[in-house]
């Protein structure tokens, strides 16, 4: 069972995350296994600025809800990554503010420099 005190601690580490600068605004989101359960940010969610109350647990498993509000819109990339590697406890997904800027854009260059995602350890 999920307990208060590691719904804090996985909102603290949200703010540190977004304190070093490696998230804006929501283009990105986290997740944290904890035994058979994830904690995820919900949907909508920014995480620098995450609330316990915009935290949602999920079964690893089936992905099911267990508790809190709706989990990002990524928690399928999130809970395949924890269903198939055993060995990772936390997944952070973010896009660069630049490349959240272009997502955005109505008319995208036709050619400019794309970097295929790398997964990276952060302390």
């Amino acid at each position: 069972m999920i307990t208060n005190e590691q719904i804090e601690t996985f909102v603290a580490q949200a703010h540190r995350y977004g304190n070093a600068g490696l998230m804006m605004c929501s283009s990105g989101n986290l997740s944290w296994r904890i035994g058979e359960e994830v904690l995820l940010s919900g949907t909508g969610s920014w995480v620098p600025n995450l609330t316990k109350e915009k935290v949602a647990v999920c079964n690893i498993a089936t992905g099911a809800l267990v508790s809190g509000v709706r989990a990002s819109m990524e928690s399928t990339f999130h809970l395949g990554v924890m269903r198939i590697r055993e060995d990772v406890n936390v997944v952070l997904h973010f896009q660069s503010e630049y490349a959240t800027a272009v997502a955005c854009m109505t008319k995208k260059p036709e050619s400019f420099n794309v970097s295929a995602e790398i997964p990276i350890h952060v302390g």
